[in-house]
C-alpha cells in the first residue's frame, strides 16, 4: 500500500515518539489510527530504509522534543507564578489581619477617657509601616494597574525562561529595589514642588 506524505509523517512521528522502537510504534499506530489498523512490522522497517525517511523521523523527534521542552518551561513558569502569587497573597492576608488589629487598638485608645496620644501615635506609625510594606509587595500590581502588572509578569516569565528561577528572583528583587528608589525620589520631588 502506498502511503501519502501526511500518513508517512504520522508514522515518522510515532516512530520518533517511540524512540525508534518499531514494535511500540506499530502498536500505537494500530491502536490510535484507523488508517493504520493493518500496518505491519515489515512495513515500518521498509519505511525506515527508504531514502529521506530517517531524516523525517529525526525532524519529527526534534518537533516532539521542542514541544516537550516548551511544555516544561510553561509548567515551570506557571509554578513560579503560583509560588509568587501564593506568597504575596499569604503575606497580604497576614498584613490585613495585623492592620485590622491595629485599627481596633487605635479606636479603643481614642475612646478611652485618659487618651494616650503617644500610644495612638505609635500604633499609627506601625500601621503606616505595614502600609508601606504592602506597597512594596504590590509594586508590580500597582504599577499602572493591569498593564503594569502584565508587564511585570511578562518580565518575570521571560526571566525565568531565559535565566532560570533563582536568577529571575534576583533580577526581580533588583528591579523592585530600583523601582522603590525611583518612586521615593518622585515622591520627594512632588513634596518639594508642593512645599514651594
Amino acid at each position: 500500500m502506498a502511503y501519502t506524505a501526511e500518513q508517512k509523517s504520522t508514522v515518522a512521528r510515532e516512530l520518533a515518539r517511540a524512540g525508534g522502537n518499531v514494535a511500540a510504534a506499530m502498536r500505537r499506530l494500530r491502536d490510535e489510527y484507523e488508517t493504520f489498523r493493518g500496518i505491519s512490522d515489515s512495513t515500518l522497517r521498509r519505511m525506515l530504509r527508504a531514502p529521506g525517511f530517517p531524516e523525517l523521523v529525526a525532524a519529527e523527534g526534534e518537533t516532539l522534543h521542542a514541544a516537550r521542552a516548551a511544555g516544561i518551561v510553561e509548567a515551570e513558569r506557571e509554578r513560579a507564578r503560583r509560588d509568587v502569587e501564593g506568597s504575596v497573597v499569604a503575606r497580604l492576608a497576614r498584613d490585613e489581619a495585623i492592620l485590622d488589629g491595629l485599627r481596633q487598638r487605635v479606636a479603643a485608645e481614642i475612646a478611652k477617657p485618659d487618651f494616650d496620644a503617644a500610644q495612638a501615635t505609635r500604633l499609627y506609625a506601625e500601621m503606616t509601616r505595614i502600609h508601606d510594606r504592602r506597597r512594596e509587595i504590590l509594586i508590580p500590581a500597582l504599577a499602572n494597574g493591569r498593564d503594569g502588572a502584565a508587564l511585570v509578569e511578562s518580565v518575570m516569565e521571560a526571566a525565568v525562561g531565559l535565566i532560570g528561577q533563582g536568577k529571575a528572583k534576583e533580577l526581580i528583587a533588583k528591579v523592585t529595589e530600583l523601582y522603590k528608589v525611583k518612586l521615593a525620589a518622585a515622591e520627594q520631588q512632588q513634596e518639594a514642588t508642593l512645599n514651594v
